[in-house]
């Protein structure tokens, strides 16, 4: 394992996003549409919205968990605005279920077993080498407290775009804090503390495993993941 650049450890998709980056041509980064499109395979999997959605629950569920979708959307492309406007009475009622489903699509795991990850190349690991990457992040995803399907949305996005490696421009600790702070604005530092918080939960294997990987990503990936560790703390703090 090489020498990570110490980028402010690990470090929104303020609600429930996960990105997908796809990192196709010379210069691959993550995009709001790659943020979007993760948070909402996440909010899938959660089978409580899945139903609100379909409408089994009511017409205020269904019209709270349409609400939560779009939210994720929204914050996928403007993570920093307002997520809680004076809103409509009309509208008041389902807040409470948005609320739910949004705490349950960010619930974590009761067990390491509850979290399973695919990795790119894996046919080039020798079975105990890919044995032992799958348990250091089944044991960190755990310890930090993250949801099982937004744990492995962030950890195989990260994975596929480090299987390109090469075809981008790896980031580095100054570049990292610009696109953040450019990104974030004042909500730069309070999302990198928030992401440390994450990190330092992590046992030292996923903890070396994470610096490594986050020098090795384009910027704005990595800035993604940084996001991603904050929202996990955010979820374990409300």
């Amino acid at each position: 394992m090489t020498d990570a650049t110490p980028a402010p450890a690990p470090a929104p998709a303020p609600a429930e996003p996960a990105s997908t980056p796809t990192g196709a041509g010379p210069s691959p980064s993550t995009t709001p549409a790659d943020i979007a499109a993760a948070g909402l395979e996440t909010l899938a999997a959660n089978k409580k919205w899945r139903s609100d959605f379909d409408g089994a629950s009511g017409r205020p569920a269904q019209l709270a968990a349409a609400k939560l979708k779009s939210e994720v959307t929204r914050s996928a492309f403007n993570p920093e605005a307002d997520t809680n406007p004076a809103q409509p009475e009309s509208v008041e009622s389902a807040q409470g279920a948005v609320t739910q489903a949004a705490a349950e699509a960010m619930a974590p795991g009761q067990d390491p077993s509850e979290y399973s990850f695919k990795w790119e190349n894996s046919a080039d690991f020798e079975i105990g080498e890919l044995q032992n990457m799958s348990e250091v992040a089944k044991q960190a995803a755990f310890d930090v407290g993250a949801n099982p399907h937004f744990a492995r949305a962030t950890i195989e996005a990260m994975d596929r775009q480090l299987s390109k490696e090469g075809s981008y421009t790896p980031t580095n600790s100054d570049a990292l804090d610009d696109h953040l702070h450019s990104q974030l604005g004042d909500k730069a530092d309070a999302t990198l503390q928030g992401a440390l918080a994450t990190f330092e939960k992590m046992p030292p294997e996923a903890q070396a495993w994470l610096q490594n990987s986050l020098s090795r990503l384009d910027t704005s990936t990595a800035a993604w993941a940084v996001q991603r560790l904050a929202a996990i703390n955010r979820a374990n703090s409300a």
